[in-house]
């Protein structure tokens, strides 16, 4: 049951943004839980330099069959031009915290 659930990691510009997108799919059932990391340092590569900000994190907990929709919500909504969304997918986890999952988001 576990390969049917995954998270899916994204950042966002600011705490309020990460809420914003967060609630968004809360609301559609797209995702059971969303865990907000606010006020990371992120340094990466843009367009040929080096740069550095504040960023907030976030993991969603949802269903692997719903990653394309959840991509949907957070790209039409997103403020960044090339937001990170990364999908992985769970090895194992505890039978109680998947139904909980497959529960609280839509068929």
């Amino acid at each position: 049951m576990a390969k049917k659930n995954c998270w899916i990691y994204t950042t966002t510009s600011s705490l309020s943004e990460a809420q914003e997108i967060s609630d968004l799919l809360l609301e559609k059932k797209l995702i059971a839980c969303a865990n907000i990391f606010p006020s990371i340092e992120s340094r990466y590569r843009w367009k040929g330099k080096v740069c550095k900000s504040k960023e907030t994190a976030v993991i969603f907990k949802t269903r692997s069959s719903l990653y394309k929709k959840v991509e949907k919500e957070i790209l039409r909504i997103h403020s960044y031009s090339v937001p990170c969304l990364v999908k992985i997918s769970w090895e194992q986890t505890g039978k109680e915290f998947a139904q909980w999952i497959l529960g609280s988001t839509k068929v």
